[in-house]
C-alpha cells in the first residue's frame, strides 16, 4: 500500500440526526482496479459492502457492516495468482473526544475509538482499510504444499541428519600448526 487510498464515499455525520443509516454499495470496475493497485493485487472481481451508521455516544458514529469480496492473490508457495473469496465484518466507533494514537494495553480489549476530527466520515477510506486488515498476508492457493527438502525428507524417512557444524568440529580438533 502506498499513497492515500484510492477510495471515497463521504457521509456527513449531520444525517445521523435522523437515526441511523443503512448503506450498501458493490464497487464499479474502476474503483475496484485502482483498490487493487493499492493493495498491490492482481485484481479484485467484485467487492460489496453493507454498512450501517448509527449514532454513538452523542457525538460520535459507529459503524457495522460486513463487506464480501472476491479476488485475486499471489500464492506464496507457487507464485501463481489464484481466486479467494472474502467476507470480513466491520466495526469502527468514532468519537470527536477519542485521543489520536492510543496505545492499546490489552489485545483482547475492545479497540478505542477513532478520533472524530472532521463531521464528515470517509466509509471508502474505512471500506478499503478493513479489506487490507482481512487479506492474508500469506495467501496460500488451496492444496498448494512447499515442496521437501532433502534434508526434511531424510527426517522423514528416519535418517539421521548431518551435523552442519561436523566440519567446524573437524578443523577444532588439529593440532595447531598442522593443516592447511
Amino acid at each position: 500500500m502506498s499513497g492515500p487510498v484510492p477510495l471515497s464515499r463521504p457521509f456527513p455525520t449531520a444525517r445521523l440526526k435522523q437515526g441511523a443509516q443503512s448503506i450498501t454499495w458493490s464497487l464499479d470496475e474502476a474503483d475496484r482496479a485502482a483498490l487493487a493497485t493499492w493493495l498491490d493485487l492482481p485484481g479484485i472481481a467484485s467487492l460489496t459492502a453493507e454498512m450501517t451508521v448509527s449514532p454513538w455516544r452523542r457525538e460520535g458514529a459507529l459503524v457495522e457492516g460486513t463487506l464480501d469480496a472476491r479476488l485475486t492473490q499471489i500464492c506464496v508457495v507457487t507464485l501463481e495468482p489464484f481466486e479467494s473469496t472474502l467476507s470480513a465484518p466491520i466495526a469502527r466507533r468514532f468519537h470527536p473526544d477519542a485521543e489520536p494514537n492510543t496505545v492499546i494495553e490489552d489485545p483482547e480489549a475492545e479497540d478505542p475509538p477513532e478520533p472524530l476530527t472532521e463531521r464528515i466520515l470517509d466509509l471508502g477510506v474505512i471500506l478499503a482499510e478493513e479489506l487490507s486488515l482481512a487479506l492474508d498476508p500469506f495467501p496460500k492457493a488451496p492444496g498448494a504444499v512447499l515442496p521437501e527438502t532433502a534434508a526434511g525428507e531424510a527426517a522423514q524417512e528416519g535418517e539421521k541428519r548431518p551435523n552442519p557444524f561436523a566440519a567446524l568440529a573437524a578443523l577444532k580438533s588439529k593440532p595447531e600448526g598442522t593443516g592447511s
